[in-house]
Protein backbone atom coordinates (compact mmCIF):
# COMPACT_ATOMS: atom_id res chain seq x y z
CA UNK A 1 0.00 0.00 0.00
CA UNK A 2 1.04 3.62 -0.30
CA UNK A 3 2.12 3.92 3.35
CA UNK A 4 4.47 0.97 2.93
CA UNK A 5 6.04 2.34 -0.24
CA UNK A 6 6.45 5.80 1.30
CA UNK A 7 8.10 4.34 4.40
CA UNK A 8 10.38 2.09 2.37
CA UNK A 9 11.44 4.94 0.15
CA UNK A 10 12.39 6.96 3.20
CA UNK A 11 14.15 4.29 5.26
CA UNK A 12 16.59 3.51 2.47
CA UNK A 13 18.38 6.79 3.16
CA UNK A 14 20.97 7.00 5.97
CA UNK A 15 19.67 7.46 9.51
CA UNK A 16 21.49 10.77 9.88
CA UNK A 17 19.60 12.12 6.86
CA UNK A 18 16.30 11.09 8.44
CA UNK A 19 17.17 12.70 11.76
CA UNK A 20 18.37 15.85 10.02
CA UNK A 21 14.86 16.43 8.69
CA UNK A 22 13.53 16.51 12.24
CA UNK A 23 16.35 18.68 13.55
CA UNK A 24 15.38 21.21 10.88
CA UNK A 25 11.71 20.96 11.91
CA UNK A 26 10.58 19.55 8.58
CA UNK A 27 9.78 16.00 9.67
CA UNK A 28 8.95 12.99 7.55
CA UNK A 29 5.56 11.33 6.96
CA UNK A 30 3.03 11.94 9.75
CA UNK A 31 5.01 10.37 12.59
CA UNK A 32 8.35 10.58 14.42
CA UNK A 33 11.18 8.37 13.10
CA UNK A 34 11.72 5.57 15.65
CA UNK A 35 10.00 2.85 13.62
CA UNK A 36 11.67 4.04 10.41
CA UNK A 37 15.08 3.75 12.06
CA UNK A 38 14.33 0.21 13.28
CA UNK A 39 13.12 -0.80 9.82
CA UNK A 40 16.25 0.74 8.27
CA UNK A 41 18.51 -1.51 10.32
CA UNK A 42 16.22 -4.52 9.74
CA UNK A 43 16.56 -4.06 5.98
CA UNK A 44 20.33 -3.81 6.33
CA UNK A 45 20.37 -6.96 8.46
CA UNK A 46 18.28 -8.95 5.96
CA UNK A 47 19.86 -7.46 2.85
CA UNK A 48 16.55 -5.91 1.85
CA UNK A 49 14.99 -9.31 1.16
CA UNK A 50 11.33 -8.78 0.29
CA UNK A 51 10.17 -11.99 2.00
CA UNK A 52 11.44 -10.70 5.37
CA UNK A 53 10.00 -7.20 4.98
CA UNK A 54 6.89 -7.66 7.13
CA UNK A 55 8.31 -9.96 9.82
CA UNK A 56 8.93 -7.12 12.33
CA UNK A 57 5.35 -5.87 11.97
CA UNK A 58 3.90 -9.34 12.47
CA UNK A 59 6.13 -9.88 15.51
CA UNK A 60 5.19 -6.52 17.07
CA UNK A 61 1.49 -7.17 16.53
CA UNK A 62 1.60 -10.62 18.15
CA UNK A 63 3.77 -9.34 21.01
CA UNK A 64 1.41 -6.39 21.51
CA UNK A 65 -1.59 -8.69 21.58
CA UNK A 66 0.15 -10.84 24.22
CA UNK A 67 0.92 -7.79 26.38
CA UNK A 68 -2.60 -6.42 26.01
CA UNK A 69 -4.04 -9.78 27.06
CA UNK A 70 -1.86 -9.67 30.18
CA UNK A 71 -3.15 -6.18 30.92
CA UNK A 72 -6.73 -7.40 30.50
CA UNK A 73 -6.05 -10.19 32.98
CA UNK A 74 -4.98 -7.61 35.56
CA UNK A 75 -8.17 -5.62 35.01
CA UNK A 76 -10.42 -8.69 34.92
CA UNK A 77 -9.57 -12.37 34.97
CA UNK A 78 -8.45 -15.18 32.67
CA UNK A 79 -11.65 -14.95 30.61
CA UNK A 80 -10.92 -11.26 29.97
CA UNK A 81 -7.44 -12.16 28.74
CA UNK A 82 -8.77 -14.85 26.40
CA UNK A 83 -11.41 -12.47 25.04
CA UNK A 84 -8.70 -9.97 24.09
CA UNK A 85 -6.69 -12.70 22.34
CA UNK A 86 -9.68 -13.89 20.34
CA UNK A 87 -10.71 -10.34 19.42
CA UNK A 88 -7.20 -9.59 18.23
CA UNK A 89 -6.90 -12.84 16.31
CA UNK A 90 -10.28 -12.56 14.55
CA UNK A 91 -10.46 -8.80 13.97
CA UNK A 92 -10.17 -8.27 10.17
CA UNK A 93 -8.40 -4.92 10.50
CA UNK A 94 -5.81 -6.54 12.76
CA UNK A 95 -5.08 -9.14 10.10
CA UNK A 96 -4.68 -6.39 7.51
CA UNK A 97 -2.83 -3.65 9.39
CA UNK A 98 -0.98 -5.97 11.77
CA UNK A 99 1.22 -7.28 8.96
CA UNK A 100 1.98 -4.15 6.95
CA UNK A 101 5.54 -2.77 6.96
CA UNK A 102 4.49 0.55 8.49
CA UNK A 103 4.43 1.98 11.98
CA UNK A 104 0.97 0.62 12.93
CA UNK A 105 2.01 -2.61 14.66
CA UNK A 106 4.92 -1.02 16.46
CA UNK A 107 2.63 1.71 17.80
CA UNK A 108 0.16 -0.94 18.95
CA UNK A 109 2.97 -2.87 20.65
CA UNK A 110 4.09 0.25 22.53
CA UNK A 111 0.55 1.17 23.61
CA UNK A 112 -0.05 -2.38 24.86
CA UNK A 113 3.28 -2.48 26.67
CA UNK A 114 2.67 0.96 28.16
CA UNK A 115 -0.75 -0.11 29.43
CA UNK A 116 0.65 -3.21 31.10
CA UNK A 117 3.58 -1.27 32.57
CA UNK A 118 1.14 1.32 33.94
CA UNK A 119 -0.97 -1.31 35.68
CA UNK A 120 2.10 -3.06 37.05
CA UNK A 121 3.44 0.21 38.42
CA UNK A 122 0.18 0.92 40.23
CA UNK A 123 0.40 -2.54 41.84
CA UNK A 124 3.94 -1.94 43.09
CA UNK A 125 5.35 1.58 42.72
CA UNK A 126 9.01 0.66 42.42
CA UNK A 127 11.66 2.64 40.54
CA UNK A 128 12.27 -0.20 38.07
CA UNK A 129 8.62 -0.39 37.06
CA UNK A 130 8.48 3.38 36.71
CA UNK A 131 11.55 3.35 34.45
CA UNK A 132 9.91 0.76 32.16
CA UNK A 133 6.71 2.83 32.01
CA UNK A 134 8.69 5.99 31.27
CA UNK A 135 10.84 4.41 28.53
CA UNK A 136 7.83 2.88 26.78
CA UNK A 137 6.22 6.33 26.88
CA UNK A 138 9.31 7.83 25.24
CA UNK A 139 9.23 5.10 22.60
CA UNK A 140 5.59 5.87 21.84
CA UNK A 141 6.26 9.62 21.56
CA UNK A 142 9.12 8.88 19.18
CA UNK A 143 6.84 6.67 17.08
CA UNK A 144 3.51 8.47 16.92
CA UNK A 145 2.42 12.04 17.58
CA UNK A 146 -0.85 10.59 18.86
CA UNK A 147 1.19 9.18 21.73
CA UNK A 148 0.36 12.37 23.61
CA UNK A 149 -3.33 11.45 23.44
CA UNK A 150 -2.60 8.01 24.88
CA UNK A 151 -0.56 9.52 27.72
CA UNK A 152 -3.44 11.92 28.33
CA UNK A 153 -5.72 8.92 28.80
CA UNK A 154 -3.47 7.68 31.61
CA UNK A 155 -3.77 11.09 33.27
CA UNK A 156 -7.57 10.88 33.01
CA UNK A 157 -7.45 7.37 34.48
CA UNK A 158 -5.43 8.73 37.43
CA UNK A 159 -8.11 11.37 38.00
CA UNK A 160 -10.93 8.82 38.14
CA UNK A 161 -8.90 6.45 40.31
CA UNK A 162 -8.25 9.29 42.74
CA UNK A 163 -11.95 10.16 42.90
CA UNK A 164 -12.82 6.51 43.51
CA UNK A 165 -10.26 6.21 46.27
CA UNK A 166 -8.20 3.65 44.35
CA UNK A 167 -4.42 3.31 44.27
CA UNK A 168 -2.74 6.07 42.22
CA UNK A 169 0.72 7.43 41.56
CA UNK A 170 1.87 10.41 43.59
CA UNK A 171 1.26 13.83 42.09
CA UNK A 172 4.98 14.62 42.21
CA UNK A 173 5.82 11.51 40.18
CA UNK A 174 3.17 12.38 37.60
CA UNK A 175 4.52 15.91 37.18
CA UNK A 176 8.13 14.76 36.93
CA UNK A 177 7.26 12.03 34.44
CA UNK A 178 5.32 14.46 32.24
CA UNK A 179 8.21 16.94 32.39
CA UNK A 180 10.72 14.29 31.36
CA UNK A 181 8.48 13.20 28.48
CA UNK A 182 8.34 16.81 27.29
CA UNK A 183 12.14 17.00 27.39
CA UNK A 184 12.44 13.71 25.49
CA UNK A 185 10.06 15.05 22.84
CA UNK A 186 11.92 18.33 22.28
CA UNK A 187 13.88 17.09 19.20
CA UNK A 188 10.57 16.51 17.40
CA UNK A 189 8.63 19.52 18.67
CA UNK A 190 9.21 21.75 15.61
CA UNK A 191 8.36 18.91 13.24
CA UNK A 192 5.21 18.22 15.26
CA UNK A 193 4.20 21.86 15.05
CA UNK A 194 4.79 21.85 11.30
CA UNK A 195 2.67 18.71 10.97
CA UNK A 196 -0.15 20.36 12.90
CA UNK A 197 0.04 23.41 10.67
CA UNK A 198 0.10 21.50 7.39
CA UNK A 199 -1.95 18.44 8.30
CA UNK A 200 -4.79 20.10 10.18
CA UNK A 201 -7.47 22.34 8.76
CA UNK A 202 -9.15 24.30 11.54
CA UNK A 203 -11.85 26.15 9.66
CA UNK A 204 -12.26 28.84 12.29
CA UNK A 205 -9.84 28.28 15.16
CA UNK A 206 -8.26 25.51 17.18
CA UNK A 207 -11.06 25.35 19.78
CA UNK A 208 -13.60 24.56 17.05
Amino acid sequence: IDDETNVLGAVMQPVRATLALFWRGVGQHEHPPLYDILLHFWLRLTGGTFEYLRIPSIFFFLAGLFLLARAARRLGDTSSSLAVVWLGALWPFAFHYGRLAAWYSFSFFLVAGLTLAYLRYLEDRTFGRWVLFFLLGVGLLWTSYFGWAILGCFAIDQFFRHRAGERTASFAILVRTAALWCVAFLPFFHAFRSELASGSNFHRHAIA
